[in-house]
């Protein structure tokens, strides 16, 4: 159609997520008690590679940061835990485009993807 602007917008998210698998030897992070805050930990630490999440643990030991030093990956052994890997070459910071009259500003951190829609 004449005159009519289209686009494609595509969330490449930074976590990539296995269900019912942890890696060995991860560190604790006894101060993360929400999955959000233990994938923040993950990203503030420029050797970590990902994190396990067990939600069913006790306080402080929900979180698990893995990186070079972590051993195994027991993938589908560990039931409960969620294992997230860190992408770190994921698109960051923030975008705006317009696609068919509508300003979409984009807004994509390692731990925050958001769109927000404007009329123009």
């Amino acid at each position: 159609m004449v005159g009519d602007e289209w686009c494609f917008c595509m969330l490449v998210s930074c976590w990539s997520v296995f269900e019912n698998t942890n890696v060995d030897g991860g560190r604790q992070v006894s101060t993360a008690n929400t999955v959000d805050d233990c994938q923040q930990a993950c990203a503030d630490d420029p050797e970590c590679t990902g994190v396990d999440w067990a939600p069913n643990l006790p306080e402080g030991q929900k979180c698990w940061k893995s990186g070079s030093w972590s051993g195994t990956r027991n993938d589908g052994t560990a039931t409960g835990v969620t294992h997230y890997d860190l992408n770190r070459n994921c698109l960051s910071g923030v975008y705006t485009t317009i696609c068919n009259s509508i300003q979409v500003l984009f807004v994509n951190t390692p731990n925050q993807s958001q769109f927000e829609f404007f009329q123009r």
